[in-house]
């Protein structure tokens, strides 16, 4: 790994840390990092510094501010969706589909899902966020997320975290797994459960707000 590389991706989310950047034009400069250095060589130096990250619980704003800007990289050099004809599809794809297309915000959810059982709450919490922010914003942006056969059955799990924040995160994550037309749905049923029991206020709302309408979840949601 280029020493200097690894300094430039610093230097940068340095700036994003303490608000002394202009934000396109710090997304512009890591986009030419991740374009000159090769894709792993860029991974590995940019996953380093972002680790720590992972070790911050505190809701502090230079660390949001380091996880909003890393998301919206992630996204910016994400496969766009087209159909044939030029128009967006569906984002939705297994990691069967095409494992060698996987890109730069793919691979740095599987590298994020290998923490999500992490002993420590900050990690558990930081992985499920950034998980969650990115599958956002690929749905506004029309980013192609592979491998998200994987993402349903990881999030299922943290939504009974023992820590409310990491739940929340997972819930909100959870929402767009949900097949309304199965009635024997686990998301859903999940949701529910949530929503009728869980014991934090947070995560019951998220699970509220996540939850499609649709003839399996209008009794609960009438309650």
């Amino acid at each position: 790994m280029s020493s200097s590389l690894t300094e430039d991706i610093i230097a940068i989310l340095d700036e994003i840390q303490n608000g002394l950047y202009k934000y396109q034009k710090s997304l512009k400069s890591m986009r030419t990092l991740h374009d000159q250095h090769g894709f792993d060589a860029f991974f590995q130096a940019f996953f380093t510094p972002f680790s720590n990250v992972l070790l911050v619980y505190k809701r502090e704003p230079a660390v949001e501010r380091v996880v909003d800007f890393v998301c919206k990289f992630a996204i910016a050099v994400g496969t766009k969706i087209e159909d044939k004809n030029g128009s967006d599809t569906d984002n939705s794809s297994s990691c069967d589909d095409d494992v060698e297309t996987l890109d730069f915000p793919n691979l740095f959810i599987l590298k994020l899902v290998g923490y999500h059982e992490a002993k420590d709450k900050a990690v558990r919490f930081r992985a499920c966020q950034t998980i969650n922010k990115i599958l956002q914003l690929a749905v506004q942006e029309n980013v192609r997320i592979f491998c998200l056969d994987v993402l349903p059955t990881v999030m299922l799990q943290r939504a009974y975290d023992k820590i409310p924040a990491v739940r929340v995160q997972a819930i909100q994550a959870l929402g767009r797994f949900q097949t309304p037309e199965d009635k024997e749905c686990p998301v859903i049923g999940a949701l529910l459960n949530i929503m009728r029991g869980d014991s934090s206020g947070d995560a019951r709302r998220s699970a509220l707000q996540a939850i499609s309408v649709c003839d399996s979840t209008l009794p609960g949601l009438a309650h």
